[in-house]
């Protein structure tokens, strides 16, 4: 609660410096508004300063399940390291596999 407060008073002191601004722009300075923006967005950090925001339940289900399929990608790629290969490497195999198949093919259809 005493989080809020200071969000709340942080936001008083922005107003008030953008009326001191405002006063600025109107050729009618009134200093009284800049320091009462400082001192209320000041006492606003005060109050927010060293507090752990407790986490809400929202949306427990999608951190879990972008957690749980994080951990998945984490083992199949260290599974892919332990057995000596690298992520696409399979593809590029089969892919040159079947350049080369095909380019055989071609010279035994060739010489015939």
């Amino acid at each position: 609660m005493i989080v809020r407060i200071g969000t709340f008073l942080i936001l008083v002191g922005l107003a008030l410096l953008i009326v001191f601004i405002g006063s600025i722009m109107g050729k009618d300075t009134n200093g009284i508004y800049l320091l009462l923006s400082f001192a209320t967005i000041f006492l606003g950090f005060m109050l927010r300063r060293n507090r752990t925001i407790r986490e809400s339940g929202r949306f427990g289900a999608i951190r879990r399940a972008s957690e749980h399929s994080r951990q998945r990608r984490e083992e199949r790629m260290n599974n892919k390291h332990q057995r000596g290969g690298t992520p696409g490497n399979s593809r590029q195999m089969q892919h040159t596999g079947r350049k080369n198949e095909n380019k055989e093919k071609r010279e035994e259809d060739s010489d015939e």
